[in-house]
């Protein structure tokens, strides 16, 4: 069933659409994995839906997860 009609994916079948999800699993990964309080998690999470840069999440996720 596609119930988001391909409108938040539009190029599904592209490579670097598949990348990007996969490393979006990853900073998902990383994000329940963190040391954070739970806000912090839904923040990063929120950020991963907006669509913000993997390499920027990972960098802050590594960062605030250390702190």
């Amino acid at each position: 069933m596609n119930v988001a009609d391909d409108d938040i994916v539009p190029h599904l079948d592209s490579w670097a659409i598949r990348n990007r999800a996969e490393d979006e699993l990853l900073l998902i990964k990383s994000i329940r994995d963190t040391s954070r309080e739970p806000r912090a998690r839904c923040v990063f999470t929120w950020r991963v839906i907006r669509g913000d840069r993997v390499e920027s999440l990972a960098s802050d996720i590594e960062a605030k997860g250390s702190a």
